[in-house]
């Protein structure tokens, strides 16, 4: 939001809750489900889904966004977790999760694990998501490239509605 104040970007992708009141918004008709990643050598990669009770006392490393949202700590539904580290970019979280330091929790769609070795995800259990919205500052003036970027993905947000 500060660089989009700034004028430093035209565009912001925001993931889960986030007050748009003072941009022109666009909310993406894909929601993103939160999961764990995880070495697949781990008890875990055995299961389709993670529960609170799986994830008891295993060394986390979440997001800073994660660790002081609270819907993930409402989601265990337990004691606090047990942090070990905080990322900004999950791709950084993954040579912790590599080295065996812990297990990350984070979005589906950040990383890719097809064809990864050593690491796999798996969905929380009762399903967390998060909504991705797309926003700019009101009366923002566009160059051309920014203006057929937002018409397209206007046009392709309406046409999945």
């Amino acid at each position: 939001m500060e660089k989009l104040d700034q004028g430093l970007v035209d565009y912001g992708l925001f993931v889960g809750r986030v007050d748009t009141g003072k941009y022109e918004s666009l909310v993406l008709p894909r929601r993103d489900v939160w999961g764990v990643l995880m070495r697949e050598d781990s008890p875990l990669a055995s299961r389709t889904a993670v529960t609170p009770e799986d994830l008891r006392d295993l060394p986390l490393i979440l997001s800073h966004q994660t660790a002081n949202d609270g819907a993930f700590q409402a989601w265990l539904g337990r004691k606090p977790a047990h942090v070990v580290a905080t990322y900004d970019l999950l791709y950084n979280a993954t040579h912790l999760v590599r080295q065996g330091l812990g297990y990350a929790v984070g979005l589906a769609g950040i990383i890719q694990t097809d064809g990864e070795r050593g690491l796999c995800f798996r969905p929380l259990s009762s399903p967390m998501t998060a909504r991705l919205t797309v926003a700019w500052k009101r009366e923002q003036v566009f160059s051309r490239a920014s203006k057929a970027f937002l018409q397209l993905l206007k046009e392709e947000v309406e046409g999945k509605q």
